[in-house]
Parts: structure tokens; sequence; C-alpha cells
């Protein structure tokens, strides 16, 4: 039977992974065949035939714990790929990018959203207070002319100005995020 997969470079993949662990807090830990064989429920042999590409019978259960365990795809553990997850893969592809540039620049993104949501949810909403109490302190019913014989009160055009700071908040988050803005990045 002709096998579709390198089954050498899947080998290589566990055994990449596996020396490349990370413990929860993002240090790198050490991970032998032994540990490795454990958290699978196989034994330490079967992790060393795999890394050697010599694999009989690799249970898709073995494989899924494995992704589990690396954070990666399917995909990636049988060489379809080069990132551990296919949207990784698309944009080193399109951009050149190493998937840690690709990762860093995810986790910035996700930073700056929480940052904007920060801003407009801080304490009630006290920082859009405070950026409208400064601009417009003291705004009191004066009425001023906007053009064309229009006059508006200060006070309202505030409120506007208020609403138009948060409603421009919303939409550099939404931009940032790819779209959504359900508040919860």
């Amino acid at each position: 039977m002709n096998n579709k997969y390198d089954l050498k470079q899947i080998g290589k993949r566990i055994r990449e992974e596996r020396t490349n662990a990370q413990n929860a807090t993002g240090r790198k830990k050490v991970m032998t065949q032994s540990d490795l064989a454990n958290e699978i429920g196989v034994s330490r042999q079967t992790i060393a035939k795999w890394e050697h590409g010599e694999i009989d019978q690799l249970l898709m259960g073995d494989l899924l714990k494995l992704c589990n365990l690396f954070g990666c795809e399917l995909s990636y553990i049988l060489g379809e790929y080069n990132c551990r997850t296919r949207v990784a893969t698309d944009i080193q592809e399109e951009t050149g990018l190493s998937e840690q540039a690709v990762n860093f620049l995810k986790e910035q993104k996700l930073y700056r959203c929480s940052a904007i949501d920060k801003i407009i949810t801080y304490d009630g909403g006290i920082i859009i207070r405070l950026i409208y109490d400064h601009l417009f302190y003291k705004a009191n019913d004066v009425e001023i002319e906007v053009g064309n014989n229009t006059t508006i009160n200060k006070k309202n055009l505030a409120d506007v100005f208020l609403l138009q700071i948060i409603s421009e908040l919303r939409i550099l988050r939404k931009i940032i995020s790819g779209g959504s803005d359900n508040g919860q990045h």
C-alpha cells in the first residue's frame, strides 16, 4: 500500500513538538519520550518508533491527543502545512512572515481590542466622560452657529461628540478584530 503521507516527516514533527514543548507559563519544558508516552497512553517504545517514522499504526485518538498536547492542528502533524494552524500557514505564505511573527501580530490584535474595550468600559466609561468634560467643560445652553444660518445648542453638540468618540472606538475595535464587534475580545 502506498502512503500519501511522509512518515519520516510525521515522526520529525512529533519529535520537534515534544522537544519544544512549553509548560503552562510558556517556558520551555523538556518532555521526554516517556513523558509524552504517559500523556498519550502508549509505551515509550511506541513514541520512539513514531519519531523515527516507523509508524505501523497511529490511531486517530492518539493523533488528536498529540494535537491537543502540542496546540496544533492535525494537518500540521501530518505534514500538510508548515505552521501549527492553517490560518498561520496561509498568512505565512502570503506575507513571508515566520509563524512566530504571525502569532505575535495576532496577540497584538487581541491586545489592541482589549485596550479599546477598557477605554470604553473602564469604571463605567469614566475615560470617555473625562474626555467629554475636558473638551466641553462648563458646556451650557449657548447656541453656536454651524453654518447656513443654522445653530446648535453647545450642550447637544457635546453629547453628539461624545457619541462620535464612542462610535469611532467601536469601529476601530471592529477593524482590528476583523469584523467582529461583540466586545468579547
